[in-house]
């Protein structure tokens, strides 16, 4: 789980798995919005004058 934080997603919480292909996003970490599925699904069901404030 992630929450947008500025120009960065920010992931608050981390459930680790058992299957082969799995994503290393320890609680904590900050990756680019635009580069990542996650931040690109929350940007886009963000209104338009939150994303003009970033």
């Amino acid at each position: 789980m992630a929450v947008l934080s500025k120009t960065d997603i920010l992931y608050v919480a981390h459930v680790s798995t058992t299957r082969p292909i799995r994503l290393r996003a320890n609680t904590g970490t900050r990756y680019p919005r635009h580069a990542t599925s996650l931040g690109k699904v929350l940007l886009a069901f963000q209104p338009e004058p939150v994303l003009a404030a970033y």
